[in-house]
């Protein structure tokens, strides 16, 4: 046996346990140290457009997908950015997720998503695991977060913006709007049309503070105006179903609850209690006014078309991107909160 490793034993050398191609596979294919191979994939604007295409030609030939955290945990410059929303099926969320995508992309950083179910519990699993990828920053959705989460992100030495809610205890920055005030605006919008039975359906608000403040929003105007304050016309919810809404509505019909209109906290829900309303030849908004949240694009497809809460999603993730960037370039930047505001759509169900 000789002593000596010919050139097939170089390139075993040279190759992944897997058998995947290692970065030293791709600077041979196009003639480069390895150390241009790394800036390529992680600091692009530092290499030449020749020697870059020539790498990522190479890298192409031989199917090499770049180790991003490796290179975060050995130059501590995370391309990669996490994002933690409720539900991924939802378009509130996808649409604040699309805006989010659009500015990192734009600026050569990658998005790592993930869902949380709406329980506080599993963003924390998702926080403490996220964390050992060594994120450059983080963005969550909502502010109802566990002590532990909290605690973690605070010694994470990372940016992080909450998204969704104006929320006063935060962990860093926040981009959002206030669901306090919006639940205010609309059951005041209701009852300056003449509505003083108004129902409120959400999901469950111990675990959403979104839906919490919109509750409290609209509970206080409900008080100061003097209207009809009951039980009866409460209702909460799963979230993100027709039929919740539907069933929802019929609970509350099925009181013999006199009520003149309802505050949905999400316009799925107001558009499955609107379906309800067309099965039973309820007249909307002649017998019944029906309100939502979110502007989603359904609002305005039904027929009578949603009058809604309209809040600028797209908008909310763009803005988060941006303030988390700029933090990444300037950790002393002092905006720290964005209100985006939002506003009442005002069309033919109240």
């Amino acid at each position: 046996m000789s002593g000596k490793n010919g050139p097939s034993d170089k390139k075993r050398r040279n190759r992944a346990p897997s058998g995947q191609p290692r970065m030293s596979d791709v600077a041979e294919l196009a003639g480069v140290s390895s150390l241009t191979v790394s800036r390529v994939f992680h600091h692009p604007e530092k290499v030449r457009e020749n020697t870059r295409r020539k790498v990522e030609e190479a890298a192409r030939k031989l199917h090499y997908v770049p180790n991003l955290v490796a290179g975060s945990l050995a130059s501590t410059n995370s391309k990669v950015i996490a994002a933690l929303v409720p539900h991924i099926s939802n378009n509130v969320f996808s649409d604040v997720v699309q805006g989010v995508s659009d500015v990192l992309r734009s600026q050569g950083y990658y998005l790592l998503l993930g869902s949380t179910g709406a329980s506080p519990e599993e963003e924390e699993r998702l926080v403490t695991t996220l964390l050992g990828q060594r994120p450059a920053g983080m963005i969550l959705y909502g502010g109802n977060h566990t002590s532990r989460t909290r605690g973690l992100l605070k010694r994470a030495d990372i940016p992080v913006v909450e998204t969704g809610n104006l929320v006063k205890r935060r962990i860093d920055r926040v981009v959002g709007f206030s669901n306090f005030d919006a639940g205010k605006a609309m059951t005041r919008f209701l009852a300056e049309r003449g509505y003083r039975r108004i129902g409120f359906v959400s999901a469950p608000r111990r675990t959403n503070d979104r839906v919490k403040h919109r509750w409290q929003g609209y509970l206080e105007v409900v008080r100061e105006l003097g209207l009809v304050e009951s039980p009866d016309l409460y209702e909460e919810v799963p979230p993100l179903q027709l039929e919740e809404g539907a069933r929802a509505l019929t609970r509350i019909i099925e009181r013999k609850t006199q009520v003149d209109a309802v505050f949905f906290a999400s316009d799925v829900l107001a558009v499955g209690a609107l379906f309800e309303c067309q099965r039973r030849g309820i007249s909307v908004p002649k017998d019944l006014a029906i309100v939502g949240f979110d502007d989603q694009q359904i609002a305005t497809q039904v027929v009578p078309r949603l009058t809604t809460v309209h809040v600028p999603r797209y908008q909310i993730g763009l803005k988060a991107a941006e303030m988390l960037l700029q933090a990444l370039d300037n950790p002393k930047a002092k905006k720290r909160v964005i209100d985006v505001g939002f506003e009442i759509a005002d069309r033919e169900t109240a």
